[in-house]
């Protein structure tokens, strides 16, 4: 599998981004100083995370759905790892 190789963006760009005023309030009773954070506005396909990742590293190649596989792979090659990591956290992960 190639190595996805990750840039995220350095700048606000208003023609692509939008900001998540929900997300923007919850952002500021949770630590002191935001000035440097901008929270962005994703659509969700049933998983925020990975359309938040593809919109950070901006990187037309990859899709949500690549993310997502590879996800699995990951979890699934390291299923040990993880298991003993998180599982007191969430249950066994097959169920997960």
């Amino acid at each position: 599998m190639t190595r996805i190789h990750f840039h995220p963006n350095q700048v606000f760009d208003e023609s692509k981004h939008v900001i998540d005023v929900v997300a923007k309030e919850y952002l500021e009773k949770a630590i002191d100083n935001v000035d440097h954070l901008i929270p962005v506005e994703v659509s969700w396909g049933g998983n925020c995370l990975h359309e938040s990742i593809l919109l950070l590293m901006n990187n037309p190649m990859v899709t949500t759905s690549e993310l997502r596989v590879r996800t699995i792979i990951e979890l699934m090659t390291n299923e040990v790892y993880y298991s003993n990591r998180y599982s007191q956290f969430v249950g066994p992960l097959d169920i997960a």
